[in-house]
Parts: structure tokens; C-alpha cells; sequence
């Protein structure tokens, strides 16, 4: 145990026992907030000593293709950049890609145009076996549903759902943000192109 929590300890034992000794009903409110402050303080103490576990991106399986996507929405143009990325089962990158769309509604809308786009470089690239891993929950969902989509998403799942007979096998994952990095960070980058760009075996120097 540090040093900082045993003197943190000792005081709280020190104090609270004299109180208790004398306590009557107009200190009981004070000591009670007094050993609720002493008890967050060795809450904050506790987890910023504690390891901090990092989500990694993980390894498609094997004979798989994994694509993971992410959008950058910009409300104001109504505009958004899609960013892929796939990777083989060793984890080096096949090849990546940023494509901008335009007239696009909200965040929603173009989080399943990067989806869409995902499933298209997939086909450009002449891949068979594919896992595409967004960090979008609700677009996974949807793609997922056999249920109809009757929101104005609707129209572009059905065309991606329609696309995948061109696949031997398709798979859809949500991943946490924090594996889905490097889709995110390409995403961002595109917005310095004023137009789609790919990658073959490689991706922007940022993103690697």
C-alpha cells in the first residue's frame, strides 16, 4: 500500500474515533461528510495507481479479409468521409481508402455509408472472405435485423445486404473505438482531400 493511502488511513482512524467518543446529534452530519470526502479521496488515489487496460484492435480469422470502417460527419456541409482499412490474418494492411459523400443528414446517415463503402473497396479489391468491424453499435444492429428498415437508413442497408452475394462468407462486428482507431484516423485525414484516395499494401503515414 503507498505511503499517501497508509497516512490517509491513519487519519481518517484518528479522527474518526475522538468524534465518535463525544458524538452527539449536531456533529454527526459534519463527521459523516468528513469520512465520505476521506473515502473519495482514497477512491481517486485507488484508480489512478490501478493499471489502465487498453481495448486492441484483434486479428480477422483465418483465410478472413477484416475491413474495419468510420466516418467523419461534418453537420455544417452536410458532408462525410468514409475511412477504410483491411488487414489480413497476419495484421498487415492490404490496402485503405478515404471517400467523401455529399447531401449527407446526420452522423447516422454516414456512419452506413462507410459501412456501404467498406463492403465496396471489399469487392474492388476482389476479396472473398471478409469481416467488416465497425464501432457503431446501431448500424451493426441493423445490418444484423431481418427485420424491415423503414428509417431513412433503410434503402442503403438493403443495398449493402444485397451486395453480399458477391462474397463467399461476409461477417459484421462492432468493435469499441478504441480498436476501430485507425478507420477513425483515416476518416479525419480524409478531410484534406478534396477527393476518394486508396492505398494498395499500405496507408496515409498517420494512420501507420
Amino acid at each position: 500500500m503507498p505511503d499517501k493511502i497508509k497516512i490517509t488511513l491513519w487519519k481518517v482512524y484518528n479522527d474518526f474515533i475522538p468524534t465518535y467518543a463525544n458524538l452527539n446529534k449536531r456533529n454527526i452530519p459534519t463527521l459523516v461528510v468528513c469520512y465520505l470526502h476521506e473515502i473519495d479521496a482514497l477512491e481517486a488515489m485507488r484508480t489512478t495507481t490501478c493499471p489502465l487496460m487498453y481495448v486492441i484492435w484483434r486479428l480477422p480469422e483465418s483465410g478472413f479479409i477484416k475491413l474495419n470502417f468510420d466516418s467523419s460527419f461534418q453537420a455544417q456541409e452536410k458532408k462525410s468521409i468514409s475511412g477504410v482499412i483491411a488487414r489480413n490474418e497476419m495484421g498487415l494492411i492490404i490496402g485503405a481508402c478515404t471517400y467523401p459523400h455529399f447531401n449527407i443528414a446526420n452522423a447516422f446517415v454516414a456512419e452506413v455509408r462507410a459501412c456501404e463503402q467498406a463492403v465496396r473497396f471489399a469487392q474492388e479489391l476482389g476479396f472473398r472472405r471478409v469481416q467488416i468491424e465497425g464501432d457503431s453499435l446501431m448500424i451493426i444492429k441493423r445490418l444484423h435485423s431481418c427485420t424491415v428498415d423503414r428509417s431513412v437508413l433503410g434503402p442503403i442497408v438493403v443495398d449493402i445486404k444485397c451486395s453480399l452475394v458477391l462474397f463467399d462468407r461476409v461477417t459484421f462486428h462492432h468493435e469499441k473505438r478504441e480498436a476501430n482507431a485507425a478507420a477513425h484516423v483515416l476518416a479525419r485525414e480524409g478531410r484534406r482531400f478534396s477527393e476518394e484516395r486508396f492505398w494498395v499494401e499500405e496507408a496515409s503515414e498517420l494512420v501507420e
